[in-house]
């Protein structure tokens, strides 16, 4: 059961990034906000119908679904301008690398203890950021690194990073109470925000980017919101320190098989050498 949880989750994972790209190479940034509400408005739908029907929602959860909801949306919209800007393979393996904020946050905060494999985790992950981002001159089939593509990928790394923190501080705050009702109220701002958004700035790009995206855009929502869910079920069947290298480890992978065979990226020497260090690393950091 562990590994078919598994299995679905990479698969997930792997079908957000590829409808991420789709939409982003036919519309390029036309529709983003639109975009960014339809995720959230299809990953609303699965928790709602897979929840069993069954709510209890209190004020405490709130301000916890608020940050949730910044973090999710500052994430899918980083992500993908990340994608439209450079490399969909880079652009998984930098977002991957979230899971670092969740541990800092453990260890300055709620006092974990750092250990030496995190320290080797940190190590790593420096020296893979470095060998993946030296400039190369772009060939056929290359993205070159851009100052944009940098920036938008950090956005979308921090958001990642405080989605995974806000979840842990919720389930520290309640015990792993109202998990599924802290997702709904999430998702339903995040839908308000970038519904909003949408109407006030993008209204002009309806007609031609929504047409054309917004087949993407649900898919990529109903696989974001059947990770969620599956990650809530699988929890408490794994070790945390087990779970979170493989799904980390297996979304970079299938992505940059995905990537190479498929959109026909080309990765110099230096950023695979830099994709093997960074997978690495994320199992380190959770040793």
């Amino acid at each position: 059961m562990e590994i078919l949880l598994l299995t679905l989750i990479i698969f997930g994972i792997l079908s957000q990034n590829v409808c991420l790209s789709a939409y982003t190479k036919r519309n390029g940034e036309r529709g983003i906000f639109a975009l960014t509400a339809l995720i959230a408005l299809a990953a609303f739908a699965v928790f709602f119908f897979a929840g069993g029907f069954s709510y209890t929602f209190a004020w405490r959860y709130v301000p916890y679904s608020v940050g949730f909801a910044l973090s999710y949306a500052s994430a899918n919209l980083f992500a993908s301008l990340a994608i439209r800007e450079g490399s969909l393979s880079l652009t998984g393996l930098v977002t991957s690398y979230a899971l670092l904020v969740p541990a800092l946050y453990g260890m300055i905060f709620l006092h974990e203890p750092i250990g030496v494999w995190k320290i080797v985790g940190i190590l790593l992950l420096a020296v893979s950021l470095f060998l993946i981002n030296i400039e190369k001159k772009a060939g056929e089939g290359e993205r070159k690194i851009t100052l944009r593509w940098a920036i938008f990928a950090f956005l979308a790394f921090l958001g990642n990073g405080f989605c995974s923190t806000t979840q842990k501080m919720e389930q520290a705050a309640f015990g792993g109470e109202g998990a599924v009702e802290f997702m709904l109220i999430a998702l339903a701002l995040v839908f308000v925000i970038f519904f909003t958004l949408s109407f006030i700035k993008e209204r002009k790009d309806w007609k031609e980017a929504l047409p054309r995206g917004c087949a993407f855009g649900l898919l990529c929502g109903l696989a974001n919101g059947a990770c969620n869910f599956l990650v809530v079920l699988l929890n408490p069947r794994m070790p945390a320190s087990v779970m979170y290298p493989l799904i980390s480890a297996g979304g970079i992978v299938v992505t940059t098989l995905v990537s190479v065979l498929i959109f026909k990226e080309r990765l110099s020497r230096s950023q695979w050498l830099g994709m093997a260090i960074g997978v690495t690393s994320i199992v380190f950091l959770n040793l």
